[in-house]
């Protein structure tokens, strides 16, 4: 029996690291489920991949940090700030994917006036931080 649970377990990891999941069908899928964990942990992968693949070291570098750093703190959100999380991080990597098949170079974009207001007082000190500034 232990064998056979292992053997699925598996097989369902290999699966989950070939699938490409539609991030715009998040708003169907039940918050905490397995399947919600299926799509955070795809889109978690599938950035770190895209960054591997796309960025050169020095924006690497400080991209996987910064990634590693957010969903390390949005593990213990709630239903709308893990929905606003993930839809924000999946147009991220719909972006950075589509730069790249456009120029095959990736280039910043500049964070909108409304964007900024929208985000927490520890996310604007974060942001400021990173990009050199300060409050």
């Amino acid at each position: 029996f232990f064998i056979e649970d292992r053997y699925l377990f598996l097989l369902e990891k290999e699966l989950l690291k070939k699938m490409k999941l539609d991030y715009s069908k998040m708003k169907l899928v039940a918050f905490q489920s397995n399947e919600w964990k299926k799509y955070s942990i795809t889109l978690y992968r599938d950035i770190l991949k895209a960054h591997n693949q796309y960025l050169d070291p020095t924006q690497r570098d400080l991209g996987t940090q910064y990634i590693r750093q957010e969903f390390k703190l949005h593990k213990t959100a709630d239903e709308s700030q893990s929905r606003a999380f993930l839809y924000s991080w999946s147009d991220y990597l719909t972006t950075l994917q589509s730069q790249f098949k456009l120029s095959s170079k990736i280039e910043g974009q500049d964070l909108s006036d409304e964007d900024f207001d929208n985000m927490s007082e520890e996310q604007k000190i974060q942001y400021l931080n990173i990009a050199g500034k300060s409050l």
